[in-house]
């Protein structure tokens, strides 16, 4: 006598593999249900009351879509296919290892994030030839464009001071003179001088002059004579814009603020 509410269960057995019951081979209503057995696939099916056959169990994996699977504990393994919805009671987790332990544990998301936020902490730099915001590409942290125009230089804490901003890619040239020299050699010349002989046989400075009996006189001409140098300083350089900038190229710069 069956218990209330629940009606026979009858089994039929096939030994052909790969057979599948159809919806018609197996009844499921009021007077009973009937389940059947592939013997040599080793899986076992029933008739669900909208008339669909099912698999119920079978002997080897079973690869497919599920809708809804429990795991109350052990390894899941080798599960392929769709697995949403998929509640696990036990799941395998790793310890966040300490910055720096250069082991082979495991490496948690939490210890890759934990790392790159150490390497790029607030007020870091952050260059690429690609203009994607490293906020989308390390998933952390606000980074705002940085540097527009300009190129960083290496602050000493009195003329450069870290965040300041100076220079011009259009800058004049420094105020500054120049000087020339000008040389003029002389060829050589003479002068006429005045002398009064002395008296015969009177010695006397004028060597030359020994011995003259008579007076003579020599005229002295004086003139001015102007000599004019013509001096040029000439220019070298380029004078155009953009001419003082040094050799550089073009990238993305960010800074992180968050």
């Amino acid at each position: 006598m069956p218990q209330s509410g629940y009606t026979p269960l009858k089994i039929y057995s096939s030994s052909t593999p790969t057979n599948v019951p159809n919806a018609s081979n197996l009844v499921n209503d009021t007077g009973g249900s009937e389940l059947a057995i592939n013997t040599y696939d080793e899986k076992l099916y029933f008739k669900n009351s909208s008339g669909v056959v099912k698999l119920l169990a079978s002997v080897a994996s079973t690869g497919g879509i599920y809708s809804s699977v429990t795991i109350t504990g052990g390894t899941m393994n080798g599960v392929t296919g769709t697995n949403s919805g998929m509640t696990v009671g036990t799941a395998s987790t790793s310890t966040t290892q300490s910055l720096g332990d250069n082991t082979t544990k495991i490496a948690t998301t939490a210890f890759v994030q934990n790392t790159i936020q150490t390497l790029y902490p607030v007020g870091s730099i952050y260059t690429s030839t690609v203009s994607t915001n490293p906020a989308t590409l390390f998933g952390f942290g606000t980074w705002v464009s940085f540097g527009a125009g300009r190129v960083m230089i290496g602050q000493d804490g009195s003329s450069f001071i870290a965040g300041a901003t100076g220079g011009s890619a259009d800058a004049v040239v420094v105020n500054h003179t120049h000087s020339a020299t000008s040389t003029v050699t002389d060829p050589g010349h003479s002068h006429a001088g005045l002398h009064t002989p002395l008296s015969a046989n009177t010695p006397g400075p004028y060597v030359g002059w020994y011995g003259c009996s008579a007076v003579a006189d020599i005229n002295t001409n004086s003139a001015v004579t102007g000599i004019t140098v013509a001096t040029t300083n000439t220019s070298t350089g380029v004078s155009a814009t953009n001419a003082n900038l040094q050799p550089y190229i073009v990238v993305y710069m960010w800074n992180r603020t968050a």
